[in-house]
């Protein structure tokens, strides 16, 4: 309240300063300085001073004294609020300053997010492309044995019969079913038994291993990506089959347990887009808050 009073109103335009504000400036400067030391400050005598605190009653030259000391620099509330504003202006000079270096991390993060989303639909398309081709072939190859199957019946003999080198002894391990099938334990015979899908084998019961069927965390869905990706170059690349299927499967359903893994995939990764730029907007939001 104090403040309030000793602070020029811009609406008075010039005119005379309420007489009550400058009494309170009086009573401050002489409860600070004593009556002599306010008396030295306004160039008038300390009986004038005295007079005034005791008749409440400010002569012209008191009043005059007391509004150059108002509009002065002197006046102690200015000077409190000058190294407010001062201080006011560092810090936002300051805040300025991590503003551009906020605005410069969203633009990089865009332009990464841009290029990843840019990878992944690429290897999306390729994905595709491997299993339509892989479809394709099987079909070519399946024509051609049921041509060769033909010849035979008509007791048409090939000029050449090349035949398929010896497959190395399988060593006597575990007992399987069907070697199509990724089993969820591992095996002394894994290695033979996959051959060059054996390394996703391992990195895909690695990523099963602890992994719950759902999650919300980005960490989770970062595995869950992976764990996708990996299930998707066994069933296509490596033609194998993917548990809970206990047999072999054939190629419409493998068409079909592909389509919905791919399906997965990209609501995921649209999961974990979202939930970064989440991350960061939420930073960016509350920047300000370490100024305290």
């Amino acid at each position: 309240m104090e403040e309030e009073f000793l602070m020029l109103d811009d609406g008075q335009n010039g005119e005379a300063v309420d007489k009550s504000s400058l009494m309170v400036l009086l009573e401050r400067i002489v409860r600070e300085q004593g009556q002599a030391g306010a008396a030295e400050q306004l160039g008038v005598n300390y009986k004038t001073v005295a007079a005034a605190l005791e008749t409440r009653h400010l002569s012209r030259r008191m009043t005059h004294a007391l509004e150059l000391l108002l509009l002065s620099e002197d006046n102690p509330t200015l000077q409190r609020y000058e190294d407010r504003i001062t201080a006011t202006d560092e810090r936002l000079d300051s805040l300025e300053g991590v503003v551009k270096e906020l605005v410069t991390g969203v633009g990089q993060l865009r332009a990464s997010l841009d290029t990843h989303r840019t990878e992944q639909d690429r290897v999306n398309r390729l994905l595709e492309r491997r299993l339509s081709g892989n479809y394709g072939v099987e079909a070519r190859a399946g024509g051609g044995e049921d041509r060769k199957t033909a010849k035979r019946a008509r007791g048409v003999t090939p000029a050449l019969t090349i035949e398929a080198p010896a497959r190395p002894t399988r060593p006597t391990f575990a007992r399987r079913d069907y070697n199509e099938i990724v089993t969820v334990e591992p095996a002394n015979d894994d290695s033979y038994v996959y051959g060059r899908a054996w390394p996703l084998v391992r990195q895909w019961r690695m990523l099963r291993r602890g992994h719950p069927v759902r999650g919300k965390t980005l960490s989770w869905m970062e595995r869950q990506e992976r764990l996708l990706t990996v299930e998707l170059a066994l069933l296509n690349e490596h033609g194998l089959t993917l548990p809970p299927d206990a047999q072999p499967i054939d190629d419409q359903w493998r068409r079909h347990v592909t389509e919905w893994r791919l399906g997965d995939l990209r609501v995921l990764r649209r999961r974990i887009l979202c939930r970064k730029l989440l991350r960061w907007s939420r930073r960016v939001a509350t920047f300000g808050a370490w100024w305290g």
